[in-house]
């Protein structure tokens, strides 16, 4: 019995290493996807949603009507309510994998983080986030969003069945300090976010040296956990399975991040701040 559990668990590892290596692959696509969207100017309408979404432009080139037309295919973007409700659940029902391993395993600590960060979001978009109802967000930014959560979620998973190795406590701790305080940051960034006059201008705390000190946190939040599950051989692969969930994270924010900055500059003459996410350097 004990050499039929102990072959299952063999063979899980080994599927699960490939399934993160096939998750790490596709995060570094997606980045690079996002940043030759960017970069390809015939492409930039498909990046922007909310506030910084501009109405169709003129323009005579087949491709670019191409891309007008699906520049439409937008949903709510209340629906990044179901991202959250997605991970949440996805999370939650890793604890039975997750007991006895939490403060006691890198991965098992990554899971605690993640799981907090699931469920805090959930509550502060069904709680605390005012979404427009004429807000739109494009199609892709959905299926995108759905694509990251249950991905982090199968990589989690795939870490909490292969825990073994002990804690590292300072940079643990040190993980943690900063998980916890960026994720209060956060939130309150949100807050004032939420008890703004629709689509003006932040100023509380951070706001006042970048566009999106939300977005600032949020890159902090999941490069906390990356160096919390961080270890060396066996089970590299769902570490950095992590970390190019972190890369896509910084990616993707940083892209949004400067489309809100261009948006402030353009909308408000007297605003004056010059970096979209990170003070002095982006």
């Amino acid at each position: 019995m004990l050499a039929c559990i102990l072959l299952h668990t063999s063979v899980f590892s080994q599927s699960g290493m490939l399934v993160c290596q096939a998750i790490t692959a596709g995060f570094a696509a997606a980045s690079a996807l996002i940043l030759f969207t960017k970069l390809y100017t015939p492409l930039n309408q498909l990046l922007a949603y909310g506030k910084v979404a501009q109405g169709p432009k003129s323009t005579q080139t087949g491709f670019a009507r191409l891309v007008q037309i699906a520049s439409r295919w937008t949903v709510p973007k209340q629906y990044f309510v179901h991202f959250y409700i997605l991970f949440a659940v996805l999370q939650w029902l890793q604890l039975p994998w997750a007991k006895g391993k939490l403060l006691h395993t890198n991965f098992g600590l990554a899971w605690l983080l993640l799981t907090a960060q699931a469920t805090r979001r959930l509550m502060e978009s069904l709680l605390l986030t005012q979404w427009g109802s004429k807000s739109r967000m494009h199609i892709s930014h959905y299926f995108v969003g759905l694509y990251f959560y249950v991905c982090v979620a199968i990589v989690s998973f795939c870490g909490l069945v292969v825990a073994q190795e002990e804690s590292k406590r300072p940079r643990q701790w040190l993980a943690i300090a900063f998980f916890a305080l960026f994720s209060v940051d956060q939130y309150n960034n949100h807050r004032h976010l939420a008890a703004l006059v629709k689509y003006s201008v932040p100023t509380f705390g951070m706001f006042r040296h970048v566009a999106c000190a939300h977005y600032c946190d949020e890159i902090v939040i999941y490069f906390a956990v990356t160096v919390a599950a961080w270890t060396r051989e066996p089970n590299m692969e769902v570490s950095v399975a992590l970390f190019s969930a972190w890369v896509f994270v910084l990616v993707n924010l940083s892209v949004s991040g400067l489309e809100s900055l261009r948006y402030y500059q353009t909308k408000f003459d007297d605003y004056t701040v010059q970096y979209a996410v990170v003070p002095f350097l982006l």
